[in-house]
């Protein structure tokens, strides 16, 4: 197996936001062993991810690792700030090592995800005085972290407890967005293009106040997901993918257009399949119902022709309301929290599949998904 180091140095602003080159590296190399050596103080950002074996402290006067340490491929991300090319930062790292990235959505991982708790915090960079005033009225349901003393850690889990961060673009709202927070980011219209970490609220800082304040009264969970049919909020993708003989697994009363509808009534229709019958699986918010979930899609992967597409559409694990065996309506009928980067390394690495995008943040639905060719 490969032995991968990577060296990432860049400014705190800029951290976060490389790591969708690292998963692309990863699976560059795969399979590998992925370190990564970078500042002893980005570390909480990466400690519990995935794909990372191992992190390193990086010393400026440190001679070659490949050498000492027997690494196979030896990367290094450059710092992107001091690199004058017009491209989204995300992007830019990996531009800049020569990878295509699946995912364009940075994400943090952390060992034990905190209960919610109702509040806003206000990221430590804030200068803004409508924002500190806006702070300021919700008393204790506001917090700066900056008042607290607080290692990098512990503001990592108030964030990703927090209903709502707000501040301007820095480290601490990029970390937010990562973890699936709610953000409200204030942006220029120019730094938006360049900086915007996907699916956030972004207001001018004019404009900041009045923004969190909407978000902040905004009903966290719409009502619209407790109606059924979310298939109908990602068609439009899914069309683009699925032209005509493929399966609609899971589908119910709302089947996709041109699919053949396979439900509990009907599995035979899959389960009875030759290999490589279909043209594809397209399935929205039914693999988190099966608890043999690897047979499942070991299932799936097998009717699929070669070069043929699997389209799956899930709840986020970070939706209260949907989690496994809770009491909510949905909720107690799922039996499993499909997490968007473990489910990926799975249909990669046990499966087969490219991937061919994904996302990992939630959309308006709570939701995400992740599209995949068969070798």
């Amino acid at each position: 197996m490969r032995r991968v180091l990577v060296t990432a140095c860049p400014r705190i602003d800029d951290i976060i936001l490389c790591e969708p080159t690292l998963e692309a590296l990863y699976y560059k190399f795969a399979p590998c062993t992925l370190t990564l050596r970078t500042w002893d103080g980005y570390f909480p950002f990466f400690e519990h991810h995935p794909l990372i074996s191992d992190l390193i402290a990086f010393k400026e006067d440190e001679e070659s690792l490949v050498d000492r340490w027997g690494f196979d491929e030896q990367i290094g991300l450059p710092e992107i700030a001091q690199w004058h090319v017009v491209l989204p930062a995300v992007q830019k790292f990996a531009a800049s090592v020569g990878v295509t990235l699946s995912r364009h959505t940075p994400a943090i991982f952390l060992d034990d995800r905190p209960a919610d708790w109702n509040g806003v915090v206000v990221a430590d960079e804030t200068q803004n005085s409508g924002l500190i005033e806006f702070a300021k009225n919700l008393g204790d349901s506001a917090v700066q972290l900056r008042n607290l003393g607080m290692d990098t850690r512990a503001k990592l889990k108030i964030m990703a407890s927090a209903s709502l961060v707000v501040g301007p673009d820095s480290w601490m709202t990029q970390a937010a967005a990562a973890m699936n927070t709610r953000v409200v980011i204030g942006l220029s219209e120019e730094a938006e293009k360049l900086r915007r970490p996907f699916n956030t609220i972004v207001a001018h800082p004019t404009d900041m106040p009045e923004k969190a304040s909407e978000t902040w009264y905004e009903k966290k969970y719409p009502d619209y997901m407790n109606t059924g049919n979310a298939a109908d909020f990602i068609k439009g993708k899914a069309k683009e993918y699925m032209k005509s003989g493929y399966v609609d697994v899971g589908c119910s009363k709302w089947p996709m257009a041109n699919s053949i509808p396979v439900d509990k009534h009907n599995r035979e229709v899959i389960e009875q399949a030759e290999d490589e019958t279909f043209a594809g699986v397209f399935s929205s918010h039914c693999l988190e119902h099966i608890k043999d979930w690897e047979t499942e899609l070991a299932l799936w992967h097998r009717i699929i022709r070669q070069h043929g597409i699997l389209f799956m559409y899930l709840p986020h694990p970070n939706c209260e309301p949907w989690q496994a065996e809770t009491g909510s309506w949905v909720g107690k009928e799922h039996v499993w929290n499909p997490e968007p980067v473990t489910l990926v390394r799975h249909l990669r690495e046990v499966l087969n599949f490219d991937i061919l995008e994904y996302t990992s943040r939630q959309d308006p639905l709570w939701s995400y998904y992740v599209i995949a060719r068969k070798r």
